[in-house]
């Protein structure tokens, strides 16, 4: 938990919100501990090479972009992308190296979409590789790695980013950006879920709302970001869940994990309603792997395990059984 305060306070004190409470409570533990310095000190040099990114223009980029806008207006309505973000920032960088607003072309884009059951790998031009849940799309401008690194994202993919200190890599989602120099992590940004969750395997990630740059959280190895899109809540947390890439890696892992984690992770992986007839059942825990598993597979060796039964119909699956009468430690 000292790693995430750390984190917590040394975003703060570069963006200058900390207190002077919080200020003196990470000068003790950076001065204490070695390790906790080396982590204030790897967020600075993100937090650093990162804002490098942002243009430093003195022209209109604002009149530019809206006069790019009412062009757009012009075009046929079935060619036009979402107006996010991304492309005003892109118009500004056009501007800002001296190509003009023109030379930043809406359509000269890439789009990758995935239809419900498929999976994509897509290879950038920077050697990262994204891989493409089911129902997801990733747009990316065709200057990408140029001048910039950045794409929108919709859906759910992992990402697995190229290090290159002098252009941060940035995904954009419908609420959130997300900002990496080299790193890996999963990214959750469906649009029926109301949030975004990002969980990092290695690196630092940071996730910020979109409209509000003060609401941010920096993110480590083994942790998970999750910013409420309707409560504007933006919260970081130890991941302690193994499964969040399982729609990738096609392995399911339960060390002694609690049923009500076990039915959630299956649920999702198998796209499933499974529950327990009663409350005992769920103080069960369960121990077991799965490589490419099938739900017949995975729901009988679970009732075998717990001496439990299953009924099914369609897809919805219900466990029945004495289960467990106390919470397993």
């Amino acid at each position: 938990m000292s790693t995430n305060r750390v984190i917590d306070l040394s975003v703060k004190k570069l963006s200058g919100t900390i207190t002077g409470e919080e200020l003196s409570e990470l000068e003790a533990f950076i001065s204490e501990n070695d390790e906790l310095l080396k982590v204030h000190e790897e967020a600075v040099t993100i937090w650093e090479k990162s804002n490098k990114y942002v243009p430093k223009v003195s022209i209109d980029a604002e009149t530019s972009w809206n006069s790019l806008q009412r062009r757009l207006k012009e075009k046929p309505q079935a060619n036009v992308f979402s107006l996010s973000q991304f492309y005003k920032i892109a118009a500004a960088i056009a501007i800002s190296i001296g190509l003009g607003v023109s030379a930043f072309n809406l359509w000269d884009t890439e789009r990758y979409v995935t239809n419900e059951g498929e999976k994509l790998e897509v290879s950038l031009a920077d050697q990262s590789l994204i891989t493409l849940n089911e129902n997801s799309s990733l747009t990316i401008s065709r200057v990408f790695n140029k001048e910039f690194r950045m794409v929108v994202f919709e859906g759910e993919a992992y990402f697995d980013i190229t290090e290159n200190p002098e252009k941060p890599f940035i995904i954009e989602t419908n609420s959130t950006e997300i900002r990496v120099l080299g790193t890996s992590f999963n990214v959750d940004a469906r649009s029926e879920k109301k949030s975004v969750e990002v969980d990092v395997t290695t690196g630092l990630v940071s996730l910020t709302e979109i409209d509000n740059s003060s609401n941010q959280v920096v993110l480590s190895s083994g942790m998970k970001g999750i910013f409420n899109s309707e409560s504007k809540e933006l919260v970081s947390l130890e991941s302690e869940n193994e499964n969040f890439q399982a729609w990738r890696t096609e392995v399911l892992v339960f060390d002694d994990l609690k049923m009500p984690r076990v039915l959630s992770d299956i649920e999702e992986y198998f796209e499933i309603d499974i529950s327990a007839s009663n409350e005992d059942i769920l103080n069960c825990t369960f121990t077991s792997t799965f490589s490419k598993p099938t739900v017949r597979e995975v729901v009988e060796i679970l009732s075998l395990t717990l001496d439990l039964e299953y009924q099914q119909v369609g897809d919805q699956y219900t466990l029945t059984g004495e289960g467990c009468k106390e919470v397993q430690e």
